[in-house]
């Protein structure tokens, strides 16, 4: 994959997005309804884990396996979060917001942990990307939702369809995907890291990203979530390029001991 792809898969999804948003306004034909959630969901979410990708300086992680990632984990996740969401629902008459942030923060990290739990990855980046595939199948079955129901609510205002799917793919990277790309990192630190205090480090992670959650589902204007995505994204690509960094000087570090062997 070419440190371009990631322009490449944003520009085809816009144009293809742009394509069946008009020919639906012009037709009316409710046929081009289900294309247009599919690639107003998945462009953004697919581009920035391919960003991410071709950051990662030669990830471990096949595509392959970052496609399961990406279905289990929005499916499982969205299933399971929706289903204890429910019930906390039932008991409690309302839901916090932290309480929110808890269940799909953990729901979401389940796919990736089983990944990064019973497989030799070398590198925090293969981490990062396992915890980003996991987030962006969830944000997209999540906007799915969110655009059905305005659809719906609207009685078939396209515009009100296409708004709700332009905000939530713009926030997409940084909510879901980047929040379980920080847990995904976190996770392969407490696991590989020879640095101390790992199961710590991740603890205080996850309660950073619980709380960054929390936030973004109690803000009510833009701003608030611009500054959050903000704060999600530069700590997020402070792990990728630290990720990198490290992983670098591995492999520059291993020829250094090879030359020398053969010297």
């Amino acid at each position: 994959m070419s440190r371009t792809s990631w322009l490449k898969i944003l520009a085809g999804g816009v144009i293809s997005f742009i394509l069946l948003e008009r020919v639906l306004v012009a037709t009316g034909n409710i046929d081009y309804v289900p294309s247009l959630l599919v690639v107003g969901t998945v462009t953004v979410p697919l581009a920035f884990c391919a960003f991410l990708y071709t950051r990662a300086r030669q990830p471990d992680v096949r595509l392959t396996t970052l496609g399961l990632c990406a279905v289990w984990g929005g499916v499982l996740g969205t299933v399971i979060a929706g289903f204890l969401e429910y019930h906390t629902l039932l008991s409690l008459g309302s839901i916090p917001t932290l309480a929110i942030g808890l269940i799909e923060e953990t729901a979401k990290l389940l796919v990736p942990a089983y990944f990064i739990l019973t497989r030799p990855y070398k590198n925090e980046s293969d981490g990062i990307i396992l915890g980003a595939a996991a987030g962006a199948g969830f944000a997209v079955l999540e906007s799915m939702g969110y655009g059905l129901v305005a659809l719906l609510i609207s009685q078939g205002n396209i515009t009100a369809t296409f708004q709700t799917l332009l905000f939530r793919a713009m926030m997409a990277p940084a909510a879901h995907i980047a929040w379980s790309g920080l847990l995904g990192g976190a996770l392969w630190r407490a696991k590989y890291s020879p640095e101390g205090g790992r199961l710590r480090q991740f603890f205080f992670t996850f309660a950073g990203v619980v709380l960054l959650h929390a936030l973004w589902d109690s803000v009510t204007f833009i701003l608030g979530y611009v500054v959050l995505g903000i704060v999600s994204l530069s700590w997020l690509i402070r792990r990728v390029h630290h990720a990198a960094g490290r992983t670098a000087a591995r492999r520059l570090n291993v020829r250094s001991i090879k030359t020398h062997s053969l010297l």
